[in-house]
């Protein structure tokens, strides 16, 4: 504090301009916690210098090691700290395992703006904000090309290079999109797959078809479990032996509108409560419920547990008698994997919520099926293979809005051009797939493409990439957000074939596309979430709509253009197989899923560690949908 600062304090509060004096010459004989905790006493008493006192003060507890009350500071300063790099680093260090998202944000930001390359590397040690801003887009682009000028910093710059590859996707930024892309592909082609360690991996799946690389993602990782958590799981005793299977399912998605309750809804009111007892551990937000018309009661039995701290969800698991606990969620967002690093229930298992191991967290098994989960992936993944026989993917056949006939002109869609369909994230649109679509459209003049996006910046580089390949702009039709579930999927029965996206395919919007009646086309995947719409092609009876390769893939897209005695043949067999097939038949579906608990919790009890498991294919019970099914299709 120079002279002139110094007067200024004097005359806007002399004890505040005492109090920062004392603290200096305290900080100058080496007592920092003593000056901090002045400095602190100063700030507190308000005025234009107060942010200057317990910037001190915060530096000073940081430096002193006391980091407790270098914290408490921190959380005086919080709007303090942009534009102060110093202030931002501090505080940053301290908040990135106890501040929420929004301030890590905030502080993110001023610090990849100083262009100093410990801040900018301390930044860069966790996930980068949200994605949504293009200034921060910008900002992003600029810190790559900094760092890239840096001699020593080109490693740092090729990390930021696989956060930028999902930020330039969510915009349809092809040709940045590219030019990080070669980055990334270049490290994991060479075996370096520390690349993607500081991915956030719900957005790698997007991008990266590698398996390996799904498991090196640790954008949301926790602290690994202690060596012996399933040993003590596993000596947990049974609170209640009358004979029952207690499944604990935990989400933060327990209501209708969500895709996950969209499939699994009415298997979950199938389970038999004779042999199984289901509990929600529901973390759903507040507004989401209240929204929500569903009888959540014929799911399970809710118990609201959000505001519980993990040890304390752990606990209630206890409570509960859980014998099988089921993630819903793995690392996606509101999730609380935590939960299952504690000694919570014999068995932990994953399914439906994230298509990838999830590193780091005390799991058991992982349902899938044949397809998802091919021997080959076994040693990429952590979990030990469960499988169920026909897919991973339960449907409701209930719950979903049945199909009802509508017209192309109610959607502004000519009746008289074959057309092509994605109704996927566009965020699922890399550059190898718009290549290909291109590629389609040139070979079929008279087709249209007629594609999902959700705002206008995405919109806008969806329709310069296609005009930079050739494709005209009256050729792509914008299939806007519908809010109106019924009416959404009534439309996806207006195109002639679906065109899926690779390495992520359409998970649940596969489902709905089939359920709509629109044959899906799409490519033999290489890890989980590109193998998903295969899965549900073979389950619905249409393996031929299955790709070996890119190339087929745009062979057998030109060839439903040119033959459409074929093009009706898939259509038919789709519409046959809704009814008929195994994918939207949630009662079978339920037995084999319930074939696969009580296998998991016999192993348990016999005190075996968990093995692959492949549940065979269980025979129609009398008077079911498959017995009737099966009669009506051998008449």
């Amino acid at each position: 504090m120079n002279f002139g600062e110094q007067q200024e304090t004097e005359r806007a509060d002399p004890l505040a301009w005492l109090l920062a004096l004392s603290g200096e010459g305290l900080a100058g004989v080496g007592l920092k916690r003593v000056a901090a905790s002045v400095f602190s006493v100063a700030g507190g008493r308000g005025g234009r210098n107060a942010a200057r006192s317990l910037k001190r003060a915060l530096r000073l507890y940081f430096e002193a090691g006391d980091r407790e009350k270098a914290w408490g500071v921190s959380n005086r300063l919080r709007h303090a700290a942009e534009g102060d790099p110093d202030t931002a680093f501090i505080m940053f260090s301290l908040a990135r395992e106890g501040a929420g998202q929004p301030a890590l944000c905030a502080l993110q930001r001023t610090l990849l703006g100083s262009r100093n390359l410990q801040y900018i590397r301390l930044a860069l040690s966790i996930p980068l904000m949200d994605g949504d801003s293009d200034t921060d887009y910008a900002l992003l682009q600029e810190t790559a090309l900094f760092l890239e000028s840096q001699p020593g910093a080109r490693g740092a710059s090729a990390f930021l290079s696989s956060d930028l590859v999902t930020w330039a996707l969510m915009r349809c930024d092809f040709p940045a999109a590219r030019r990080y892309l070669g980055v990334v592909q270049a490290h994991l082609d060479s075996g370096r797959y520390g690349i993607v360690g500081r991915s956030i991996g719900f957005h790698l799946l997007h991008w990266s078809g590698d398996e390996k690389a799904a498991g090196y993602a640790l954008g949301n990782v926790i602290s690994p479990p202690p060596p012996d958590a399933r040993a003590r799981r596993m000596a947990m005793p049974r609170r209640v032996d009358d004979g029952k299977i207690r499944i604990g399912y935990v989400s933060a998605d327990f209501f209708a509108r969500h895709a996950t309750m969209k499939l699994l809804g009415n298997v979950l009111e199938r389970h038999d409560r004779e042999r199984f007892e289901i509990t929600l551990f529901c973390l759903s937000p507040d507004d989401e419920i209240r929204q929500d018309d569903a009888e959540r009661e014929k799911w399970g039995r809710a118990i609201d547990v959000k505001a519980m701290t993990d040890e304390e969800i752990a606990a209630c698991i206890r409570e509960n008698g859980i014998d099988i606990l089921v993630d819903l969620k793995g690392y996606t967002i509101n999730h609380r994997c935590r939960i299952f690093n504690l000694p919570s229930a014999p068995v932990h298992v994953a399914w439906l919520g994230y298509p990838a191991p999830a590193l780091n967290v005390d799991l058991d098994y992982v349902i899938g099926d044949p397809f998802v989960l091919p021997d080959s992936a076994r040693p990429d993944w952590q979990e030990t293979f469960c499988r169920l026989p026909e897919t991973y993917q339960p449907n409701d056949p209930v719950g979903r809005p049945p199909i009802a006939p509508a017209a192309r002109a109610d959607f502004g869609l000519p009746a008289d051009r074959f057309i092509y369909a994605s109704c996927n994230n566009p965020l699922k649109i890399v550059p190898r797939v718009i290549d290909l679509w291109c590629e389609i459209l040139r070979r079929t003049p008279k087709s249209m493409l007629w594609l999902h996006s959700r705002g206008e910046t995405q919109w806008r580089n969806l329709l310069r990439e296609f005009a930079r390949q050739g494709i005209a702009e009256e050729r792509i039709v914008q299939m806007p957000f519908e809010g109106d579930y019924a009416r959404h999927l009534n439309r996806m029965q207006l195109a002639d074939v679906g065109l899926d996206t690779f390495p992520c395919n359409g998970h649940t919007t596969t489902s709905e596309q089939l359920w709509a009646g629109l044959p899906v086309l799409t490519v033999k995947g290489t890890h989980f979430a590109s193998r998903v719409s295969e899965s549900l092609l073979n389950a619905i009876g249409l393996p031929g709509m299955v790709a070996r390769d890119d190339a087929a893939y745009l062979a057998q897209a030109v060839a439903l253009y040119e033959d459409r005695e074929l093009l009706a043949r898939n259509r038919s067999a789709l519409e046959t197989g809704r009814f008929t097939r195994p994918l939207f038949d949630a009662e079978r579906f339920c037995r084999h899923l319930e074939t696969a608990y009580a296998m998991m919790a016999a192993r348990a009890r016999a005190g075996l560690q968990p093995d692959v498991i492949d549940v065979p294919v269980l025979p129609p019970r009398e008077g079911s949908f498959e017995a009737r099914a099966a009669t009506a299709a051998a008449s």
